[in-house]
C-alpha cells in the first residue's frame, strides 16, 4: 500500500521529498536560534552590503524597476517575513544550495542594486 504524501511535501524523484524555504524555516529557525529582541549588534559596512543584497534577492521582487524606496521596503519586509538578518542568510544559503544558477544571478543583480543605491561594493 502507497503511503500518503504529506500536506507540506511533494515528491520529486523515487523516494525522494523537496522542501521548499519557506517550509523549512522553522527548522532553520530551531537549528540557528530565532532573532534575539533587543539586541544591537555592530555591521561592518560589507557585511550590511551583503545582508542588504540577500534580503534583496531573497525577495522576490523585479529589479528592473526597482527604486531606492521599493528596495527599502523589499529589504525591510524580508527581514522581518524570515524573522531576522540570521534567518535571512540561512534562508538564502538554502536557496543557493538548491538552485546556485538562478541565485547566483539574482545575487549578481542586487549586488548591482544595493551598490547603486546605497553605495558600496
Amino acid at each position: 500500500m502507497a503511503q500518503p504524501v504529506p500536506a507540506r511535501q511533494t515528491r520529486v524523484g523515487p523516494g525522494a521529498w523537496y522542501h521548499s524555504p519557506k517550509q523549512c524555516l522553522p527548522q532553520a529557525r530551531r537549528l540557528c536560534g530565532n532573532s534575539r529582541c533587543g539586541e544591537v549588534a555592530t555591521m561592518s559596512r560589507e557585511q550590511l552590503f551583503l545582508v542588504r543584497a540577500e534580503a534583496l534577492t531573497m525577495s522576490g521582487v523585479s529589479m528592473a524597476a526597482l527604486d531606492r524606496g521599493a528596495a527599502d521596503a523589499a529589504i525591510r519586509t524580508t527581514i522581518r517575513a524570515l524573522g531576522g538578518v540570521r534567518n535571512c542568510m540561512v534562508a538564502f544559503a538554502y536557496e543557493f544550495g538548491e538552485h546556485p544558477d538562478i541565485t547566483a544571478e539574482r545575487m549578481r543583480v542586487a549586488r548591482r542594486a544595493v551598490a547603486n543605491f546605497y553605495g558600496g561594493g
